[in-house]
């Protein structure tokens, strides 16, 4: 079996990642804890496959504004990842990381994006190196980008680039919770067929 295939097969089925992800996540906690300088708890009460002929039923109305984090998985295998929230959640998160008092933040310029993208970029490298030393394999993630758009425009981020290679997705909800805030933040694990990730970096990051 392709090792791709093989991988992501893993993530969507086994039970064992489901362990795996809890584990990551407290890793990650761990990270924002010592960034932020106060404890920061990650609290996982779903982790599920989700079918994407189903996703509307679990991301609500698509003209909805949203703020996604989005990262590529690459290494050994291809993937993607977004972190996707609320503008009222990801104003929380800016202060909480910029350690401002909450709802200080009422915009996200490039001081805010700047922290968010930070945010992505260590929760999503810990929960890869977690994988990685489980799987045997080398992963790290790209630069994130950080968009502010309909959640319609962001699933045709993350959706279009599989092209026949995977019907589901791994969405795992998250809820942040810092000494002054609380947040509710998606997480979805896609995967991402290697000739399409070029394409789709420049696209992101050119």
């Amino acid at each position: 079996m392709d090792r791709q295939v093989a991988f992501w097969k893993r993530v969507m089925m086994g039970r064992e990642f489901k362990n795996l992800v809890q584990e990551a996540l407290g890793q990650a906690a761990g990270g924002l804890s010592r960034m932020v300088g106060q404890a920061v708890v990650i609290d996982v009460p779903r982790i599920e496959r989700v079918p994407l002929r189903e996703l509307e039923q679990y991301t609500g109305a698509l003209d909805s504004q949203m703020v996604g984090i989005y990262l590529l998985i690459e290494g050994d295998v291809g993937g993607q990842a977004l972190l996707l929230c609320t503008p009222l959640a990801a104003m929380r998160l800016a202060d909480l990381l910029l350690l401002r008092h909450p709802g200080t933040t009422q915009a996200l310029g490039v001081e805010e994006r700047s922290a968010l993208a930070e945010m992505g970029n260590l929760t999503i490298s810990l929960f890869l190196n977690e994988v990685a030393e489980m799987m045997g394999l080398m992963l790290y993630p790209s630069p994130p980008a950080v968009m502010v758009d309909m959640l319609g425009a962001l699933l045709d981020v993350v959706i279009f680039p599989l092209a026949g290679m995977s019907h589901e997705l791994l969405l795992v909800d998250t809820r942040l919770h810092s000494e002054t805030s609380a947040v509710e933040v998606h997480l979805w694990l896609l995967p991402m067929p290697a000739a399409r990730r070029s394409d789709v970096q420049d696209a992101r990051y050119g």
